[in-house]
């Protein structure tokens, strides 16, 4: 089933905001959120927009919280913006990338057991003149949690800490795992711990760089903890590197018998930066 389908059938509300954008749903609740961040959008061509809490601002991309975290109609507002005539022309020549992506990945991670935020809505904002501005993903907002890289750098100095802290990320790549997922830029920046309760499942975040495949590949494992570790490597020290890693053996269940392979292949990952086409490739060939 490719993206737009799977858009269609998991938010199959359609709304349509005059001429200025279309939507699809999870259901008619989500309008209202819809009319909040529009009205966020517009408010940030005149002002600094206070209101909102931003968590990246730039000229490709926006990631903001319309109402203040906590308040009913919470959520997060992802848009990726089209911008000038050459990637408007860039962006329908490659459709499945930007907000597509992330919506129907989510929905297909959270299908197959990932915790991933709920995804509220999928949009197309247009100019005056009909072209396509931005296109924009709803999430559910999650409350109380931390990045892992945050969580770990708070605890530096707390060897038992770094090490729980460490562990609970496991998780989500047997997650990962099961649902047969190459997520290729999974880091510390993109799962999101709880503060305050320790047996609260890990959750992902920004799943627009990932692929599902039909069964669970132990190179795409290794690929994936690789790249974390990499991340986390100013914290974590290669003994605790190694538990965590045997964690994350036992708990999806490889044996003994192919460790000693898939640890070579979690070292070159860890100690090389392969490039994103290789790592879209990671355990089948092209």
């Amino acid at each position: 089933m490719n993206q737009r389908r799977i858009v269609e059938e998991g938010l199959p509300v359609l709304h349509r905001e005059g001429k200025k954008s279309l939507w699809n749903l999870r259901d008619d609740s989500r309008v209202s959120l819809v009319e909040t961040v529009l009205s966020e959008m517009a408010r940030l061509s005149t002002t600094s927009s206070p209101e909102a809490l931003f968590f990246k601002r730039n000229a490709k991309k926006l990631v903001f919280c319309p109402v203040k975290p906590g308040t009913p109609g919470t959520c997060i507002a992802k848009v990726f913006v089209v911008g000038s005539l050459r990637r408007k022309l860039k962006y329908y020549l490659n459709y499945y990338r930007f907000a597509l992506d992330e919506a129907a990945n989510l929905l297909v991670a959270k299908d197959r057991g990932i915790h991933v935020p709920e995804v509220y809505g999928f949009g197309h904002i247009y100019s005056q003149s009909g072209l396509e501005e931005a296109t924009v993903v709803l999430t559910e907002y999650l409350t109380d949690r931390i990045k892992v890289d945050e969580a770990l750098k708070q605890c530096a100095s707390d060897v038992a800490q770094l090490s729980r802290t460490l562990l609970r990320t496991v998780p989500v790549f047997a997650e990962l795992y099961r649902a047969g997922c190459n997520h290729i830029d999974v880091n510390g920046a993109n799962i999101l711990l709880g503060r305050d309760q320790a047996d609260s499942p890990p959750f992902l975040v920004d799943l627009q760089n990932a692929k599902f495949h039909d069964r669970p590949n132990a190179d795409i494992l290794m690929a994936e903890a690789g790249r974390l570790a990499k991340t986390c490597q100013p914290w974590v020290s290669g003994e605790l590197r190694s538990r965590w890693l045997t964690k994350i053996f036992d708990d999806v269940g490889i044996g003994s018998a192919t460790r000693s392979g898939l640890i070579q292949k979690f070292n070159y990952y860890f100690a090389e930066n392969p490039s994103k086409e290789e790592l879209k490739h990671v355990g089948f060939h092209r």
